[in-house]
């Protein structure tokens, strides 16, 4: 009754060139736009945490002039942190 005995999933069909082209484009568009906002994140998050780290370290030396210290705000150590680099 219709059955010729292959299986539907058995039918190696590969698409045109232009297709497979168009998909490898598109597929490639995709990784590239994942890697730019991947890279934007990774730089704002750097970006907030250097300005969080500079917040805190002129806190502290506010406070420790409040409570007695004469440290000059401009002598107080920077924090540790590599300069944050530019997006490409």
């Amino acid at each position: 009754m219709g059955n010729t005995g292959q299986k539907s999933g058995d039918k190696n069909i590969k698409p045109p060139e232009e297709i497979e082209e168009t998909m490898t484009k598109q597929m490639r568009a995709e990784r590239e736009r994942r890697q730019t906002v991947t890279d934007a994140q990774a730089h704002q998050e750097a970006v907030v945490e250097r300005a969080e780290d500079d917040k805190r370290t002129k806190i502290l030396a506010a406070e420790s002039l409040v409570i007695g210290g004469s440290t000059p705000i401009d002598e107080v150590p920077k924090p540790l942190k590599p300069p944050v680099p530019e997006p490409c």
